[in-house]
């Protein structure tokens, strides 16, 4: 299905994804203009129900008329949950990261040996063979342990359930075609993908929509930019972030030098894909305090700019985006500022005051 508008075309498997493609389109257009002053070149959203059709598609026929192309899935993953699935297929089980780093039963292929065992799904995995799955190195000695067995091969789980520990043993099969089928199902759905939302496509827009006109730019800038065109509830959300970590913000020169920091939802190519041609596995961060900055990050890089536009008018953003496409520094930029504090302690100290009455 197909919507054509004076400054962009949208193109999506279904009547609902087109609706939420094209408002989402519009509502990055709009933030656009106002932010820069002008509207973007024309562009194309295009949606598709799996990976393989997105990384498939040929852009040839947008570019030919002068659009620049979008491409995303019709679901998506939200990259900044830290969420791992890590298929265990001989053993027929799949397992998932929970927010704690534990790593839990997601699912059980029936009569595998999983399933055949009595494991549960939210059984915690403590140990394998007696060797300990440490949290944050769980994931991947799990998954090289899978790899590593032969059909026969034994296996003894230590299994936490409901505050006692049991041992179970189970023994390495191979998979029927529909059982890797189904394997290939419950790790998709551990990996809980939804359909994209208004919110998603407008932030994904916004990122492509200034990359297009001014390359690639700080990290903290482009997830500023974008965030502050989410829906109410996404910014809601991204406030109550803020407020809970309030007196342990990233101090902000570290904040203008970060690489971005999500490495959660990052795919892990292992040579093994699903049925719709998406990866696997998925890493995520577990380290409490990277995953308090990556929930930091967006919503800081948000205020600074929110700051900014109301200490120096609605051309703040513009002429930063200028300077840092000139390749000069936050800090040099601050120091250009009107109305903003110039100097980066006086911001920071100026801008944490603002922050913090701000928030309930």
């Amino acid at each position: 299905l197909s919507r054509d508008t004076p400054g962009f075309e949208v193109h999506a498997p279904d009547s609902a994804a087109l609706t939420l493609a094209t408002t989402g389109a519009a509502r990055a257009a709009a933030h656009y203009s106002r932010l820069f002053g002008k509207a973007p070149a024309r562009f194309a959203t295009v949606l598709f129900d799996t990976e393989a059709q997105r990384l498939a598609h040929h852009d040839a026929r947008y570019r030919e008329r002068g659009l620049h192309v979008q491409r995303w899935r019709a679901r998506t993953i939200d990259a900044r949950k830290p969420i791992v699935a890590v298929p265990l297929e001989p053993l027929g089980i799949v397992a998932r990261v929970d927010s704690t780093g534990a790593l839990r039963v997601a699912g059980t292929i029936p009569g595998g040996p999983g399933a055949t065992a009595g494991l549960r799904n939210g059984d915690m995995l403590t140990a394998w063979n007696g060797e300990p799955l440490v949290y944050a190195s769980a994931p991947a000695r799990a998954r090289a342990l899978a790899r590593s067995l032969r059909v026969g091969d034994s296996v003894t789980l230590s299994v936490a359930r409901a505050g006692t520990t049991l041992t179970v043993r189970l023994r390495a099969a191979e998979l029927a075609n529909q059982m890797r089928a189904d394997m290939q199902r419950l790790t998709l759905g551990a990996l809980e993908s939804s359909p994209v939302s208004e919110g998603f496509v407008a932030h994904e827009t916004v990122h492509q929509l200034v990359g297009h006109h001014y390359g690639t730019l700080p990290a903290w800038f482009n997830e500023g930019i974008a965030s502050l065109v989410e829906t109410p509830s996404e910014l809601a959300a991204q406030q109550e972030a803020l407020r809970r970590h309030r007196d342990a913000l990233i101090p902000l020169a570290e904040l203008f030098s970060s690489a971005h920091p999500v490495s959660g939802g990052e795919i892990v190519s292992e040579g093994a894909t699903s049925s719709d041609g998406g990866m696997l596995v998925v890493r995520a961060e577990s380290d409490p305090a990277a995953i308090r900055r990556a929930a930091l990050f967006y919503p800081q890089s948000r205020a600074v700019l929110e700051f900014l536009l109301e200490r120096e008018g609605s051309d703040a953003v513009r002429r930063m985006a200028e300077g840092l496409r000139a390749g000069k520094s936050t800090s040099a930029l601050l120091a250009e500022m009107r109305s903003a504090p110039r100097d980066l302690s006086t911001f920071e100290r100026e801008w944490t005051a603002w922050v913090r009455a701000r928030l309930p």
